[in-house]
């Protein structure tokens, strides 16, 4: 299985270009640098916070890679691809010993062949693979400690909880509905296990892992739980559509390709399956029936929340393990016509899963990719760097991150959103600074370059266009002009 899942995301490491949020991290390694908070100690300034919902953990992790490899596709993806596969391996660790090999091995083939997973973990847009890992491996420690009281196991589970929080506040939702139900599933045993020593292990682990987030949120709560998600806020309805599109694999199409028509799979209707099947339900099936359930409400609740697909990823593994574990225990029932319906939707899910994730590489393959995902970023980085330009500005969400990364700080990139006369004014103040922009019809923040264009003009600078970096279909997908005076 894990080889089944490292060999899926191989085939979308190179299709696609680095996706701002993707190279977020990077903002802590390589110039131009973007960080909010830092802790100076003995002369050595820890980098603690990109922002103040998003944590500098992932950076903290890669600061090897991009010191002694070279910033490619390749080192930006294989980590994290090797992070969602550990994350399967851990999960099937945690299961096999407690449910039986079939339901174990059933819940993470799913997970494996899903295409949601395949592609967050591959592109980790989000960030989502780290969220994921910490969760399961809070899970698993939990678990362990539940069967064999240890302290050292409940601060390993306190411990991935807090980095998860470091990592990413949206963690949250994640750790409440997973808490929520194991209080409501196994509080009797939560109960009688929990001692004193363990319970302050837990919570000292915890908030050491999470104290990061602490420290730059002490006293600012409120606006972080505003920035968690900044997404604009939906309708429980919007929301509802969103998740059911997401359970169903369909999702992404429409962040990833310029494709207008989707692919689904049986995933969203088998978990509506399992959901009714209240006479075949059993415990471990009922807390992931119960922690998709709070996580959700809690995401939903989060003004934000559910905005798009990398909030609604987080859910992994939840949506697989009710359906795997219910389709592992129904293959082992002691009716013949209950096992034989339990390896079909098995087939029928997989099946479904595996033609999707070649319905999302055709499309992209066959129609090219979105705007942020564009495979012109790698021709845009060597233009740039063949020009060895004084300035460059990005007039446009979503290039710069790319460019730090893909350049390895090379470039001397600048953000130029912010066109009020007393930003715009120094942009203009050499004819040999470059500026970066998608085309009028494909701008991220539409009228940035129109207005850019009005102040040029009454300004007296004429636009010259330098440069159109096309995608591997031939679209113009970024533009690169100075202005000169007239």
């Amino acid at each position: 299985m894990l080889l089944l899942f490292i060999f899926l995301c191989g085939l979308f490491v190179t299709l696609l270009g680095p996706q701002h949020d993707e190279v977020l991290f990077a903002g802590i390694l390589l110039p131009p640098y973007e960080y909010t908070h830092s802790l100076d100690w003995g002369g050595f300034e820890f980098l603690l916070m990109l922002d103040y919902y998003l944590g500098a953990l992932k950076g903290w992790l890669y600061a090897p890679l991009i010191a002694w490899f070279p910033t490619n596709l390749w080192t930006l993806r294989i980590p994290v691809i090797l992070m969602g596969a550990a994350t399967i391996w851990l999960l099937f660790r945690m299961l096999e010993p407690r449910v039986g090999y079939r339901p174990a091995a059933c819940v993470c083939l799913l997970l494996a062949v899903d295409p949601i997973y395949i592609l967050t973990t591959t592109f980790d847009w989000g960030p989502c693979v780290l969220q994921r890992l910490l969760l399961v491996g809070a899970i698993a420690a939990a678990v362990a400690y539940r069967e064999r009281p240890r302290w050292w196991m409940a601060a390993l589970a306190g411990l991935c909880a807090g980095l998860a929080v470091w990592d990413k506040l949206s963690a949250a939702w994640m750790l409440f509905g997973c808490g929520g139900a194991a209080l409501l599933v196994y509080g009797r045993e939560v109960w009688r296990s929990l001692k004193p020593a363990p319970a302050a292990a837990f919570v000292a682990s915890l908030l050491a892992g999470a104290s990061p987030a602490i420290y730059a949120n002490w006293g600012e709560w409120g606006n972080a739980v505003a920035r968690t998600a900044a997404l604009t806020d939906s309708t429980w309805a919007v929301k509802a559509h969103r998740l059911w599109i997401s359970l169903d694999g369909s999702a992404l199409f429409a962040y990833l390709t310029r494709a207008t028509d989707v692919d689904s799979h049986a995933g969203a209707w088998l978990l509506v399956l399992v959901a009714v099947a209240i006479p075949l339900w059993r415990r471990e099936i009922v807390w992931a029936l119960l922690a998709l359930a709070l996580s959700v409400c809690a995401m939903f609740a989060t003004v934000g929340g559910a905005g798009g697909g990398h909030h609604l990823a987080l859910l992994w593994p939840l949506p697989q393990m009710a359906v795997g574990l219910a389709l592992g225990r129904w293959m082992g029932s002691g009716l013949k016509m209950v096992r034989i319906a339990a390896a079909a939707m098995l087939i029928v899910a997989v099946a479904s899963s595996l033609r999707v994730d070649y319905g999302y590489y055709q499309r992209i393959v066959d129609y090219g990719s979105a705007v942020r995902w564009t495979d012109a970023a790698e021709g845009l980085e060597q233009d740039l760097i063949a020009r060895r330009p004084v300035r460059i500005y990005a007039m446009d969400w979503g290039i710069v991150g790319p460019m730090r990364y893909l350049s390895g700080g090379r470039l001397p990139l600048s953000y130029g959103g912010d066109l009020s006369p007393q930003v715009l004014r120094p942009m203009f103040a050499s004819p040999d600074y470059l500026f970066v922009a998608h085309p009028e019809d494909s701008e991220l923040i539409v009228g940035t370059r129109q207005r850019l264009h009005d102040y040029a003009k009454t300004a007296g600078y004429t636009e010259q266009t330098l440069a159109r970096v096309r995608d591997a279909r031939g679209t113009a997908v970024f533009e690169i002009y100075r202005f000169r005076r007239r």
